[in-house]
């Protein structure tokens, strides 16, 4: 590891950039930029943080820089318990690029789901509906706009357990997933519009006939929300309540 005095950004940056009174401090083998995105990077930094035997023998610091705006390092304290613990992660990251792979799987979920909840969902639903829209001969403004969050949460959490497809994909480069539904074969758009099939049967709004299970027959669903239906049997003065994928429309 280099000290501070020794250290540079980048090769067209002079060397010995901070305090003067740290230029004798270890540079960590780990530091962030602004446009750090790489789920090994943002792990590593913050598992090599929490690896320091000690809050008092390290700090971090940033720099305004002209390339990436800013960059951020670690100095450890020469001599510290903590220049012994960086020296062995430096050591171990010499033959694996990870230090925890724990908090790595935990970083990558994490940008994943940002990423779906911060625009991917959309986009997901917009690919499904013009799909599920050409094959069925329907509007695809109808069909997105029938297709809940939760519906699209359910089904690409599904194809997360199948595992890869030409269309869907984990993309380790992004920390998210890969998606193109040009890519689907027939097999999948078959998938795809048997999944919608099923969806517009638990399509239920209030004073629709619904087919319930367990042989208790037929009944108007009078309050729906996104877990339960409930119908009121002739006689009855308080609702049953049904688990929603329990219950189909009976024009479905």
């Amino acid at each position: 590891m280099k000290t501070l005095s020794e250290f540079k950004p980048s090769a067209f940056d002079r060397k010995g950039v901070g305090p003067n009174d740290r230029q004798d401090w270890i540079v960590a083998p780990v530091g962030r930029n602004r446009d750090t995105e790489d789920c090994i990077e943002v792990s590593n930094w913050r598992s090599f943080i929490n690896a320091m035997p000690s809050n008092d023998d390290y700090e971090i610091h940033r720099f305004n820089h002209w390339g990436c705006g800013w960059f951020e390092i670690i100095l450890i304290r020469p001599g510290s318990e903590c220049e012994t613990v960086a020296a062995e992660i430096e050591e171990h990251l010499q033959d694996y690029a990870i230090i925890d792979e724990s908090d790595w799987s935990e970083v990558e979920q994490e940008s994943a789901q940002e990423q779906w909840e911060s625009w991917q969902r959309n986009d997901v639903k917009r690919d499904l509906a013009k799909l599920i829209a050409d094959r069925k001969a329907l509007d695809a403004d109808d069909v997105e706009e029938a297709l809940s969050d939760d519906a699209i949460d359910e089904w690409f959490s599904s194809h997360q357990s199948e595992g890869s497809s030409d269309y869907y994909s984990p993309d380790g480069a992004h920390c998210g997933y890969y998606w193109d539904i040009d890519n689907a074969t027939e097999q999948e758009i078959q998938g795809i519009l048997t999944w919608w099939d099923h969806e517009q049967s638990l399509m239920i709004s209030v004073g629709d006939t619904v087919v319930l299970p367990s042989d208790d027959g037929e009944a108007v669903a009078e309050e729906v929300d996104s877990h339960r239906i409930y119908v009121r049997f002739e006689g009855d003065t308080f609702q049953t309540a049904y688990p929603r994928d329990q219950v189909k429309r009976k024009d479905v």
